[in-house]
């Protein structure tokens, strides 16, 4: 503390610690003690840590994330046509059931779904299982902010439904403000007797993108050529209450969007075909890496003999470099004049995460065995453009994702399944830490015909499932398939290769 001189020895005195509640901002030295700061206190009720306060750095503060993931108490009878549905009675307590669903932040569950307790950004998605369909079209939507309804691509459809069971999945990227809610709702325009059933269930969370979109394909797209991709051309990302854009105006145009920095992005992709029905067809839809049209890569989804009326659902994530490239795309097989139609979303989110991947299936997997398989063998992380392991979460020869913090999931699936005959088969993302199939946060099942052939199945059909979930650090998530009918009898199939699995990390729990 003072020198020696002529007169005085010199003065010393010991460095001081900091605080446990203090950070150092410069060590202690020969002429300077310890400088120490107060860390930052993240006030609770509006803000969370992104990252605690250590010796040597201080805390960060983030807005709080909020969320849920529930699914319903009791399957809902419907009578009447042509009016909607609304999903209601959502289960209060499903987290100690299953614990990868949850409610997070100042936030429950209502009778009805959702209500954002702050301004911001939200993926939503909804799994609805619809029983005993035998005509008309079968309608969901997910509703959304203060002006809800079917205009703004967040829908998915199926004409001329004839099904025992099949799942809808529906799922976007929205931006809500304060008190705007989140609710599902089913439609019939031409059966009066049909069920939702429990098994259904709905994720809602707060994200932080630092760059996206969510737009809706604003006409139709007219498409004059078969066996070909096209990407409509018109869209828009505002006029309608969940809509945002978080990037340059140039950015998205023609139905091409142009990454701005380098990272994780959440993608999802809702396109309505009309009129691509011809006989011995089918459609598919992908989104494009840099015009990279195919069905590799994992975000893909194909439907077999199509209605004339029908909406196809991808999810998943892609590692995007600076100037890559992203585009929705549909195609038919046989159909020289068809519609890509405006009822369609589109939407995509960079997310800052330590872990994330994409996989897909290097080869066709054979399925002969009765009940819940899963599948194991012949993923992989690289080989295709939208395929990546960001922190090495994936394990290839076992099809195992292993949660390397507590934390909460986006996850997804688009398993596409080749059945021969069957009255139904299943697929789900399932934890380890959950005991049962059908309750999770994304479980699918698609049944054959309710009338005529009741084990005829589409040549060609993907199950395509997605959500958000809890994990803890030690979890693991695999994708399972399911196949057996009342007479127990096991009909061989085949997941194939385009088949893809998809989680990021949306927020680690500190």
């Amino acid at each position: 503390t003072a020198a020696c001189t002529t007169e005085t020895d010199r003065t010393c005195a010991t460095c001081a610690p900091c605080d446990d509640d203090e950070y150092m901002v410069s060590a202690c030295n020969a002429t300077s003690n310890t400088l120490c700061v107060k860390c930052n206190l993240c006030d609770g009720a509006n803000e969370e840590f992104r990252s605690r306060c250590t010796s040597t750095q201080n805390a960060v503060c983030m807005p709080i994330t909020t969320g849920l993931s529930i699914d319903l108490a009791s399957s809902l009878g419907q009578t009447t046509i042509n009016s909607w549905r609304p999903l209601t009675g959502w289960r209060q307590n499903v987290h100690a059931d299953y614990p990868s669903h949850f409610t997070r932040g100042p936030v429950q569950p209502d009778q009805l779904g959702f209500t954002a307790v702050a301004d911001g950004y939200y993926f939503v998605a909804t799994n609805v299982r619809l029983d005993g369909f035998t005509t008309g079209n079968a309608i969901v939507r997910l509703e959304r902010g203060a002006t809800p309804g079917d205009q703004d691509g967040a829908n998915i459809v199926m004409g001329s439904a004839n099904f025992r069971y099949r799942t809808f999945t529906v799922a976007a990227i929205v931006k809500l403000k304060l008190g705007e809610t989140v609710r599902v709702a089913a439609r019939s325009n031409g059966d009066k007797s049909w069920t939702i059933q429990d098994d259904s269930s709905l994720s809602v969370f707060s994200v932080t993108p630092t760059e996206g979109l969510f737009a809706e394909q604003s006409a139709n797209f007219p498409v004059k050529k078969a066996n070909d991709w096209a990407t409509p051309t018109s869209w828009r990302t505002s006029g309608f209450s969940s809509a945002w854009s978080m990037a340059p105006a140039n950015s998205f145009a023609n139905g091409v969007y142009t990454v701005q920095k380098t990272g994780v992005f959440i993608v999802t992709y809702s396109q309505r075909f009309n009129n691509a029905n011809s006989a011995g067809s089918f459609i598919r839809v992908t989104i494009a890496r840099n015009g990279n049209e195919n069905w590799q890569g994992g975000i893909h989804a194909i439907l077999d003999n199509p209605p004339s009326a029908v909406t196809l659902q991808v999810t998943g994530a892609i590692y995007c470099e600076a100037g890559d490239t992203l585009s929705p795309a549909g195609f038919s097989r046989l159909d020289a004049d068809y519609q890509l139609a405006d009822t369609s979303s589109f939407s995509l989110a960079r997310i800052e995460t330590d872990y994330a991947f994409t996989a897909d299936l290097s080869a066709d997997v054979s399925v002969t065995t009765k009940g819940w398989t899963t599948i194991r063998t012949s993923w992989r992380t690289t080989g295709a453009n939208s395929l990546f392991d960001r922190g090495n979460v994936f394990n290839e020869q076992t099809g195992t994702f292993t949660a390397r913090v507590d934390g909460y999931y986006f996850v997804s699936a688009n398993i596409r399944i080749d059945p021969k005959r069957s009255r139904y088969l299943r697929m789900v993302v399932k934890s380890s830490a959950d005991p049962g199939f059908n309750d999770g946060p994304a479980h699918v099942i698609h049944g054959a015909p309710a009338s005529g052939d009741t084990y005829a199945q589409p040549r060609y059909d993907t199950y395509t499932a997605t959500g958000v979930m809890k994990l803890n650090k030690g979890d693991q998530l695999n994708v399972w398939v399911f196949n057996i009918n009342e007479s127990q009898t096991v009909f061989p199939y085949v997941v194939d290769s385009s088949s893809g699995f998809s989680v990021v990390c949306l927020k680690e729990l500190v």
